[in-house]
């Protein structure tokens, strides 16, 4: 439960409402994907008020529709039936699987998990355990950052953090686990190394500062720096964020 255990000090970011009202910078706030998200959130704005955007969404490049569907139930049905104490180490997981939507495209099954839901790796193992296949869940977190974990058959293969040391400092240890590696990701998405690997970077303080709006790729629509930068790796992947809005 790496980022779940890491929740206790999160950073205070505008919340969707103001988002709504153009209170964020301009890029974050323009598309279908952001109007998406806008809509999505529209249920919880009188709980989020204080808080950015949490996300997750999942990409199962082996399974078809109705298997992710039928893991996702089976991972909620288990958790369901938990002895209290079971349960509440995962309650914060929440997860809903009739709330939850599915596209399946690109050979795979991308899914945008339903709101409130958390998980985090805890989430991406057990949909991994259920279909014995590979899964990459990506999130992301309180509006500030957006990261990824890798799962194949249950065992976690790669990890992504731009902030590793967003909760605290990070050793160089954690730096190294949380760098991700492009190769394994290509690997798994039948994709260029050189396609995806700009992605793969920590976000230091003198990139964050900076006011030229730099991309990982010129075709990008995010910048460096911004949590939405998920979608443009979504993308890259094969299978865009945006079809979750048509």
């Amino acid at each position: 439960m790496f980022i779940y255990e890491r929740m206790l000090n999160k950073r205070e970011m505008p919340s969707i409402e103001e988002m709504s009202r153009g209170g964020v910078k301009q890029s974050r706030n323009e598309g279908a994907i952001v109007n998406h998200v806008l809509k999505h959130k529209t249920e919880t704005l009188d709980r989020r008020t204080e808080m950015g955007l949490f996300l997750q969404t999942a990409i199962l490049p082996e399974c078809g529709e109705a298997q992710a569907r039928n893991a996702v139930e089976a991972v909620a049905k288990k958790l369901s039936g938990l002895d209290k104490g079971e349960k509440d180490k995962y309650e914060f997981m929440n997860l809903i699987p009739e709330e939850c939507q599915y596209k399946e495209q690109g050979g795979g099954t991308s899914i945008l998990f339903n709101e409130e839901c958390g998980g985090f790796e805890d989430l991406a193992e057990a949909i991994s355990k259920e279909t014995k296949k590979p899964i990459l869940l990506l999130y992301i977190y309180d509006g500030d950052f957006g990261g990824y974990s890798l799962y194949d058959n249950g065992a976690e293969i790669d990890r992504f953090n731009p902030m590793p040391d967003y909760f605290e400092e990070a050793s160089e240890a954690q730096m190294e686990k949380e760098k991700g590696n492009a190769e394994i990701i290509a690997k798994y998405f039948h994709v260029e190394k050189a396609d995806i690997e700009k992605y793969l970077i920590f976000w230091t303080d003198e990139l964050l500062e900076s006011e030229d709006g730099q991309k990982a790729y010129e075709d990008d629509e995010f910048t460096i720096g911004e949590d939405w930068q998920m979608a443009d790796f979504m993308r890259k992947l094969g299978y865009p964020y945006k079809n979750f809005a048509s």
